[in-house]
């Protein structure tokens, strides 16, 4: 739901924290942070069409980086 944080577990140690901020008409604004322990280490909003989704790139892991696919959709 609408302001409702969702989170996963990364490598690294690492969590990754979705929250949809707002909507407005067929849009959805998202922000995302990922946390390694109580530090924030990446964070950024998106705004995606409703049912639609983006490929962001996060931190640095290993010998590349983290890659998201972040869909959205509100009924």
């Amino acid at each position: 739901g609408y302001n409702q944080s969702g989170s996963v577990g990364l490598p690294g140690s690492r969590t990754l924290v979705v929250t949809p901020t707002s909507i407005s008409g067929k849009r959805i604004e998202y922000q995302i942070t990922i946390t390694k322990g109580r530090q924030q280490v990446f964070q950024t909003r998106v705004l995606l069409k409703n049912r639609s989704s983006i490929t962001i790139g996060g931190p640095r892991f290993k010998n590349g980086y983290l890659l998201f696919n972040i869909s959205g959709r509100s009924d």
